[in-house]
């Protein structure tokens, strides 16, 4: 898999990596890191507290659905607290050497499922060994959201076809400077998760925001999928670029370090 590979006249998203922005990302990631941990502690209060009332009232209680509906709503609230956490990059994590082929190979049975009728996904296979030294749990965070993004893309087509790929580049200066969070980045070799669509592409004005956190063109969306993407990948230090494809359909590529031979 080279830098530019297939579709090389694609064009990019724009990647709004400037200083300014870094400057913007670092305050806001701090903050969120900070009030997503002070949450954490007040929902563990309440699903503690709520535990306790739930097991002492009885079955026929009217107050249990009640107490059911706290339950549900407060670990809803954990789960977005936890998102906002890995935006920030201040997850705990577990390296460990992953293959990148063996884990999208095992992933894409439950990919399948999850997508809406009618649509396909076909996995790319590769003869390189793509080896990362990375939290495995946090890798497949973000192939199934990619994958779930281009499922989404596809919502208004009857039939779709979405193409899942793995393999190894060697990553350029140049090139890495093109991508969302790459400017500080070495060059080198890198792995490669590829997410390909045939849907319409990104539309305007989508793509200037589409790394903000809390945007989303979903009416029920939290804005946090490619957020808590770019947060997993700077934690790995690696990099994610988007490009809108001629033609309609958008192609996303994830990069993280090679593991050493």
């Amino acid at each position: 898999m080279s830098e530019t590979g297939p579709g090389a006249t694609e064009n990019p998203v724009p990647s709004g990596d400037g200083l300014l922005q870094e400057k913007k990302l670092e305050c806001l990631t701090t903050m969120a890191a900070g009030m997503a941990h002070d949450f954490n502690n007040y929902l563990a209060a309440i699903i503690g507290n709520n535990d306790v009332l739930l097991r002492r009232l009885p079955d026929d209680s009217p107050l249990r659905a009640n107490a059911l509906q706290v339950d549900q709503t407060a670990r809803m609230a954990l789960e977005l607290t936890r998102a906002i956490i890995l935006y920030a990059a201040r997850a705990g994590m577990e390296r460990e050497p992953v293959n990148l082929l063996s884990l999208v190979t095992e992933m894409s049975g439950d990919l399948r499922r999850t997508l809406r009728k009618g649509l396909r996904s076909m996995l790319m296979k590769t003869d390189a060994a793509p080896v990362v030294k990375a939290d495995r749990d946090q890798v497949r965070h973000v192939v199934r959201d990619l994958v779930t993004n281009a499922g989404d893309a596809l919502a208004d087509r009857e039939k779709g076809v979405i193409r899942l790929g793995v393999g190894t580049t060697n990553c350029s200066r140049p090139f890495l400077d093109a991508t969302y969070i790459g400017r500080h980045l070495k060059p080198g070799p890198y792995c490669c998760i590829e997410v390909l669509d045939n849907a319409k592409g990104i539309p305007p004005g989508v793509a200037e925001r589409m790394f903000d956190p809390f945007f989303s063109t979903k009416l029920r969306g939290r804005g946090l999928g490619l957020p808590v993407i770019t947060g997993i990948l700077r934690a790995h230090k690696g990099t994610i670029r988007i490009d809108a494809r001629p033609g309609g359909g958008t192609r996303a590529r994830v990069f993280l370090p090679a593991a050493p031979v």
